[in-house]
């Protein structure tokens, strides 16, 4: 399977970084499907879930914060390749506010680099 046949669900509620990463997702091969919140993410994960791949989640967002759209996601597709981004950094405190074993995500720092995201995303997806 190539990258051309991933699709990623990119859940951001910056309209701006959204668009963003799609455009660098979509560079680098992959489909994408997004949404600006955990709220509706999860809606379209119920009806989609069988057609994505992985999914990119903001950290903190209104209405529904990353971690909780994570345990939502994983509640569906428990093997599902996420990636969790922030602005904050990873210092222990946010590690401690992560509702699941860490090691059940990747995290990565924002601004992130079209090489950064491209990283992780293989480490997800091989």
């Amino acid at each position: 399977m190539t990258d051309r046949d991933k699709t990623v669900l990119v859940i951001e509620d910056e309209e701006a970084v959204r668009k963003l990463t799609v455009r660098i997702l979509n560079k680098l091969g992959y489909m994408t499907v997004t949404a600006c919140d955990g709220c509706e993410a999860i809606e379209i994960f119920q009806e989609q879930a069988n057609n994505i791949d992985a999914a990119i989640v903001d950290m903190f967002m209104p209405r529904m914060n990353g971690p909780d759209t994570i345990t939502g996601l994983k509640q569906i597709k428990p093997d599902l390749p996420v990636l969790l981004v922030t602005g904050f950094g990873w210092d222990q405190h946010m590690k401690e506010m992560l509702p699941f074993d860490e090691n059940a995500v990747c995290l990565l720092n924002k601004p992130y680099t079209l090489n950064a995201l491209e990283t992780k995303l293989r480490e997800l997806l091989p």
